[in-house]
């Protein structure tokens, strides 16, 4: 499983985060995005994006990428990691698809 340590909120201030686990490729990085009770006002999210392997993030189509976004925080990133973990568990078969080609 994806161990939330190995991930720095300080690292995704400044770049963006990506990793692999078992045929599953993901992608954290620091977005701006506007306030649904409030669209004038903007928050700080970390939006989380997965994908299947063998392909990097820009040769993925669009329609293959998951996203989800998180409160940008220590509790936002244990959120995302916990996503991660969770999607990886749910959709199984298609990473290990990918692995075994």
């Amino acid at each position: 499983m994806i161990d939330s340590n190995t991930i720095a909120l300080e690292y995704i201030k400044k770049e963006d985060f990506l990793g692999s686990y078992k045929g599953m490729r993901y992608r954290l990085a620091k977005r701006q995005e506007t306030k649904e009770a409030s669209p004038e006002e903007m928050q700080t999210v970390i939006e989380v994006i997965i994908w299947p392997e063998p392909y990097n993030f820009f040769k993925t189509p669009q329609q293959k990428k998951q996203r989800r976004c998180f409160e940008f925080s220590l509790t936002g990133k244990e959120a995302a990691v916990e996503w991660l973990n969770l999607q990886y568990k749910e959709q199984r078969p298609l990473w290990d698809m990918v692995c075994n080609r």
